[in-house]
């Protein structure tokens, strides 16, 4: 209920549709709700991390250069990615102040909502974009619920979008994974 009421408001005052897209997957896989799918998607998540990062930079290279269906159904955000890559995202170790502007129409914008992963290649490098998948990895793995893991899951696909990985008050994924560890180490005495 959270969610989805958080995806309207979003929904409502920027009008971006991935977050009800994001919401349906979500709502699919709690009715389907199986150990089965949950394991699935936990041994899932680092190569679908992997796959996003390769599809982001692939999708910044190819259709962020010209005018097309891809860059227009994405709102032009392959666009912004490939200005953050054609910059030297890629070859960004440590991280760097990523300073380019864009400009839409009269204005210019410094983050409008972007690829996550593209963002922290330019924005922090290769060593903190391998630290993140690494925490959400080792989370993923060791939640117990099964919602959380769905919850892991579309907020890690909604990010190829979006720049949402470390806000939780938009990213339930992050929220209720953190939420989860640590109600786990309460229980063992840990916290």
């Amino acid at each position: 209920i959270l969610m989805l009421i958080v995806s309207l408001v979003v929904y409502s005052m920027v009008g971006s549709r991935t977050g009800l897209i994001c919401i349906l997957v979500f709502l699919s896989l709690y009715f389907l709700n199986t150990v089965r799918v949950s394991q699935y998607l936990k041994s899932f998540t680092p190569g679908l991390m992997i796959a996003l990062v390769v599809l982001s930079i692939f999708t910044g290279f190819k259709f962020g250069q010209t005018d097309n269906t891809v860059n227009d159904f994405f709102t032009t955000r392959p666009y912004q990615w490939h200005l953050r890559l054609d910059d030297g995202a890629l070859t960004n170790l440590i991280g760097n102040s990523d300073k380019y502007l864009t400009v839409v129409g009269d204005r210019s914008e410094r983050y409008p909502l972007d690829n996550q992963y593209i963002y922290l290649l330019a924005r922090c490098g290769w060593l903190t974009l391998i630290l993140v998948m690494g925490i959400y990895f080792i989370g993923s793995q060791k939640n117990k619920s099964p919602v959380v893991t769905y919850m892991i899951f579309v907020s890690l696909v909604q990010c190829f979008v979006e720049s949402l990985m470390f806000t939780a008050v938009v990213n339930m994924g992050l929220l209720f994974m953190l939420s989860s560890l640590l109600l786990q180490n309460r229980k063992r005495g840990r916290v």
